[in-house]
Order: structure tokens, then sequence, then C-alpha cells
């Protein structure tokens, strides 16, 4: 209560102080740290408690969002296959976000999952708890964690608290960890593997990172996805997707809608908005969709599974740097992604060699620079403060024509 009273006091008083900047900052940080102190107790607690582990059982961690998990899944049959892992039963782990798509297309390869609600793993003690706790009583023999940039409060913690005899990850780098944390938590493995650091693509990551694990030549070249039976949509359409997690990953929802006009009236195409019943729109946006005849409005209206049969039968797509944008990519339906430039190299753009139709909109300041490809994902591939509302919509229209030409 005492930390709340005192941030209030620093907000209101001293609001436009660069001194009430620096306090807020440093307030934020020892409150972070102290979070993290608390969880590791919680979690040295737990591992204290031996357990005997039970053989031939295999945990999977993965915390990350949609696309993460397009670009990993297919890894899965690699492991099942595998002469290391004959015989194991796999449990997964993972962000009950994309829990439809692991169970529609990969049950038959899991025997279990452990779904993590993400928000309430980080900010819920007790429901943190009672997973770390269902973790480390289910005593895995291999626990892999296939993520480049680890957290150590998500999947580190999981980790930590499995006490399996082999706990292997990425080394991976600090992007969502401090130096402090990365070397407490990196004790906690057994083996991290180092990513070759050309390897920029995440696909390309697993597969070097799962190659290594499994002590083979993986063959798969491409991420794959099988296909949905098409939904009773009549005539061609397009898809757009002008959602996103964060808002600097959002295009304005009034470009999308004069991109679903451009495509009506020069390729008589009706647009399909889509996305989750989370994502909010005001009432004068929807009147913007639903006032035109061309655009059917689909926000918030199917399950993530008839979302991605939607995206699958589609003519065209054009989306914000989003899960549904790699799912349509490797669908290799025409793809124009909108994006800052935001983890540049690493989920955009898709290495030729792949044979998708993605082409990308970026912000001109990285459409102009004199930067080479490695230089330009020096610099983006952690962050982007490009403002993605600097790509106008008539940078976009070319794209369009490109990929319908």
């Amino acid at each position: 209560m005492t930390r709340y009273l005192l941030f209030n006091i620093l907000n209101s008083n001293m609001k436009s102080s660069k001194l009430a900047f620096i306090l807020k900052k440093l307030w934020n940080r020892f409150f972070e740290i102290e979070k993290t102190l608390r969880y590791f107790l919680i979690e040295s607690l737990i591992s204290l408690q031996n357990k005997h582990v039970n053989p031939n059982t295999l945990l999977l961690v993965r915390f990350d969002g949609i696309g993460d998990y397009i670009l990993f899944r297919n890894f899965i049959e690699e492991i099942k296959k595998s002469k290391r892992f004959a015989g194991y039963s796999i449990t997964l782990c993972c962000n009950n976000n994309y829990r439809e798509i692991a169970e529609s297309f990969d049950q038959n390869l899991i025997k279990d999952f452990i779904w993590i609600n993400t928000t309430n793993f980080r900010n819920n003690i007790s429901y943190r708890l009672n997973k770390l706790k269902e973790i480390h009583n289910r005593a895995f023999e291999v626990v892999l964690n296939p993520v480049y940039s680890r957290i150590s409060l998500n999947e580190d913690s999981v980790v930590r608290a499995s006490k399996a005899s082999h706990k292997i990850g990425m080394q991976g780098d600090c992007l969502y960890s401090s130096s402090l944390e990365r070397m407490i938590y990196n004790r906690y493995y057994s083996q991290l593997i180092t990513i070759d650091p050309n390897n920029y693509f995440e696909f390309y990551r697993n597969k070097e990172f799962f190659g290594n694990v499994l002590q083979t030549n993986i063959s798969l070249q491409k991420p794959l996805l099988p296909r949905l039976k098409r939904i009773s949509i009549n005539n061609k359409y397009s898809v757009i997707c002008p959602f996103a997690q964060y808002n600097y990953r959002k295009w304005s929802l009034q470009n999308y809608i004069q991109v679903a006009d451009y495509l009506h009236n020069k390729y008589h195409l009706k647009s399909i908005f889509v996305g989750s019943i989370k994502d909010n729109i005001s009432e004068h946006e929807n009147r913007l969709i639903t006032g035109r005849e061309h655009i059917i409005n689909y926000i918030g209206k199917n399950s993530l599974v008839q979302t991605i049969s939607i995206i699958q039968n589609a003519f065209i797509i054009i989306s914000n740097d989003t899960g549904l944008a790699h799912i349509g990519a490797i669908s290799k339906i025409p793809i124009v992604v909108v994006s800052n430039g935001n983890h540049y190299g690493r989920f955009t753009e898709y290495p030729k060699e792949l044979g998708v139709k993605v082409l990308y909109a970026y912000p001109p300041q990285l459409i102009n620079s004199k930067l080479s490809f490695s230089e330009l994902v020096q610099k983006y591939q952690y962050r982007s403060d490009l403002d993605i509302n600097t790509i106008g919509v008539e940078m976009v229209f070319p794209l369009i024509d490109s990929l319908l030409k």
C-alpha cells in the first residue's frame, strides 16, 4: 500500500519534473527487482521438494506469441521421430493464446498440455505458485526451452521449478531479461546452446537449436501448416488483419478501410476484417466498416481456427506484423505486411528461399536507409521506434498491384 501511495505523490507533485521522471523510473525498476526476488524465493521453496524423475518424459516450454509458435511447431514432429527421444511422451507448457492452434494441429504429437495465462503467471502469486507446483510434481526427465529471447520470470522459472535431469535452452539474448537475471537463471540449465549470430530468422534459429539437441541434420526446409476446410464464402475475397498486440505495430484502421476500398474499386474484391474479441474498435470505426457493403466484419465473431481457414483461402491478405501474417505467409497466400521494422530480420523479412509471396510496407526512414540488410538487422532486430503511421496508403497500393498483377 505504501509503495502505491508514494508513487501517487511522485506522480501528482512532480509531474513535469525531469527528476520525477528519473525517480519514477528508478521506482519501477526497484519493484521489478523486488518482484523478481520474491518470485525467486517461491521457486526456491518449490525446488526444495525432491521428486523422483519420471523416465521418458519431456516438457516443451513456450510462452511467446502466435507467430513464434507457428515458426516452431513443425519441430515437435522432429522430436517425436528422433532417435534421442524415441518413446518419450511430450507435454507442451505454453501460452493459452494459441491453445486452439496447438490442439487442432498438434494434438497427435503431444500427450498433454499445461496451458499458461501469461498475465496471471507474472502478476498473480497464487496462480503462479499452483502452476509451478504442477510442473514440479510432474517430475519430467527432460525440459526443452527453445525460446531465443528468454524471459526469466516466464520460461526460465518453469525450467528451474521442473527439477528435470536435463534442462536445455538457448543462450539467446537479454531482450526481455536483465544481465543479472540471465546470469542467475543460466545456472539452472544443464546445457545452453549458442546459435549462429548470422542466423537471424526465427525458423532457422529453431532449426539450429533442435538439430543440436537431437544430434541430427534436420531436413525440414520451411514452416508448414495443414490446410483447413474452406469456410463457405462466395467468390474471391481479401482478408485484412488490422490488429496487433502492441500499439506501435498497429497501422491506422482508417488506412485499412481505404485499402479495402481500393481492393473493391480496382479488383472487385470484398474484404473480410478479422480479429479477436479482445480487439476493440470505436463506434465511429465500427460504422465506417459496417457502412460499406464490400466489407465483411468478422472481428470477434470467429474462433482462431475459423480465422485460419478464412486466411488460407483468401485471394490476398493485408496485415500488421502479427501472428496471422505468419499463418498467411506459410500458407503461400499473397500478403502485404505493414510493419514499423520491429524485429527486422527475425520475423520480417521472410528469406527468399522459402518461396512465400510476401511484400513489406515499412516507414520511409527504413526504406530509404543506405544501410545493408545485416546493418538494418543490427539496428532493428530488438526494437524499432519508427512510427508505423508514416506509411501512407499510397505506399501499400503498388505492393498490392505487384502481387495481383
